[in-house]
């Protein structure tokens, strides 16, 4: 199944969101706890990186990929967000707006935000649950089931793909 992503024009294979766990694929709470920790030491030091460069080449756009630093910056806040929301409400609900994070000091506040509305999400799931299926509402209001730990999955190498396009620091 194909996705068209409605604020990038886009579209990505999401087929292995919806596919049952397999029993030699790890799951656990724990293993979940420490991508996400791993997720947010990469998210921090990319915004550490990100605050070393001039903020003309914070800005620029190379001309491919989601645009600038910041562009990118905001679409890792927009992803763990809306993911989260998604999962604590069962529907896909409007995304923020880059308008609200117009810097970098916004996005840390952001984050910082993030980072604690999962860990305490996460806190609150059951280690049963994160092999669940969870069945949300998506834009259409369409009715989807996504396996639980592949959306985990699919948030925490996020931020690694976007180290390529940060300078040395």
């Amino acid at each position: 199944m194909s996705v068209g992503v409605e604020y990038y024009p886009v579209t990505i294979d999401v087929d292995y969101l919806y596919l049952p766990r397999q029993e030699n694929q790890v799951s656990s709470k724990s293993h979940v706890k420490t991508l996400f920790d791993y997720h947010w030491h990469t998210t921090q030091r990319l915004m550490d990186c990100a605050a070393k460069i001039e903020v003309d080449e914070y800005h620029a756009s190379p001309g491919y990929g989601h645009g600038s630093i910041h562009d990118l910056l905001f679409h890792l806040l927009r992803t763990d967000r809306s993911w989260r929301l998604a999962l604590e409400t069962g529907r896909q609900l409007a995304p923020i707006q880059p308008a609200d994070f117009a810097d970098l000091a916004a996005l840390r506040l952001g984050f910082a935000e993030e980072q604690a509305a999962w860990d305490s999400m996460l806190g609150l799931l059951s280690a049963e649950a994160v092999g669940d299926a969870v069945e949300m509402t998506n834009w259409h209001g369409e009715p989807v089931t996504f396996m639980r730990w592949r959306v985990f999955q699919h948030l925490v190498p996020t931020a690694c793909s976007t180290i390529p396009n940060l300078p040395p620091c």
